[in-house]
């Protein structure tokens, strides 16, 4: 067992090719295109990911902070991107730190989901209104008799169910 294991960890504890994995991963973040909540969150995620990797590595990340906040800027959407510039002018200092733009970039999730979840409360509570135009006189799709069907009394003898499955049917449902 001993030896097996001695074994494993010669061949998969190479900490350049570790670390060079960790890096690469970190220089091919996928670009934002547009504003969204989930792409973004992603990139914070998968970067910060990665920083702690590399960190526990040994590696010296806090002091990488300029070179890993314009790496990741150049990777925001523009909206985003301006936002955070124009946080980042507001600042105490002149040169941000990797802790300031994860900062930013947590609460710019919490306001973009915020506006998401809106817009699909609104989508979900809005009420789908149809308009009819009949011409002539009323025809019952079931029994063909001189009324509309919601008010003929074979329609209205069938159970919810029954009367669902007449409806679809007939195609009468818009």
């Amino acid at each position: 067992y001993d030896q097996a294991w001695d074994i494993l960890c010669e061949r998969y504890e190479n900490k350049r090719v570790i670390i060079q994995t960790h890096l690469k991963a970190l220089f091919e973040l996928q670009c934002i295109t547009k504003e969204s909540h989930t792409s973004l969150r992603n990139l914070i995620d998968t970067a910060m990911q990665h920083c702690r990797a590399l960190e526990s590595l040994g590696l010296p990340v806090q002091s990488w902070d300029t070179i890993l906040i314009f790496h990741l800027t150049s990777k925001l959407d523009i909206a985003t991107r301006r936002e955070w510039e124009d946080f980042s002018l507001k600042l105490p200092t002149d040169t941000p730190t990797l802790k300031d733009l994860s900062s930013f970039l947590n609460k710019r999730c919490q306001v973009l989901e915020n506006i998401n979840s809106s817009k699909s409360a609104m989508t979900k509570g809005s009420i789908k209104t149809s308009t009819f135009l009949t011409t002539g006189s009323p025809s019952c799709l079931l029994c063909k008799k001189d009324h509309f069907i919601f008010s003929c009394t074979d329609f209205l003898k069938l159970t919810p169910q029954e009367r669902l499955n007449k409806i679809r049917k007939f195609h009468a449902c818009a």
